[in-house]
C-alpha cells in the first residue's frame, strides 16, 4: 500500500523503493512487478521498466500492460 500511496503523491523514486522491499518478499508478484514497471516507465527509465514488465509477463503471459506499454504479439 505504501508504495502505491507514494506513487500517488507523485514521489516516485519512494514509490520505487517500496516496490522494490515487497518485491523481496514475494519475488513472484506479477502485479507488483507491473506496477514498478509503470513507475519506472514515470520516471524515464523505459529500459528497467521493460524489463521489470518483462518479468512480470513471464510470470502471468495474460496480464494487461500498464498505460504507456505496449506488448508486442
Amino acid at each position: 500500500m505504501e508504495a502505491y500511496a507514494l506513487q500517488g503523491l507523485g514521489r516516485l523514486a519512494e514509490s520505487e523503493r517500496a516496490f522494490r522491499a515487497a518485491l523481496r518478499e514475494t519475488p513472484s508478484d506479477w502485479r507488483l512487478r507491473r506496477d514498478l514497471a509503470r513507475v519506472l516507465l514515470l520516471q524515464g527509465r523505459r529500459g528497467a521498466a521493460s524489463q521489470e514488465l518483462s518479468r512480470a509477463l513471464a510470470l502471468n503471459p495474460r496480464l494487461t500492460p500498464p498505460p504507456g506499454f505496449r506488448i508486442p504479439r
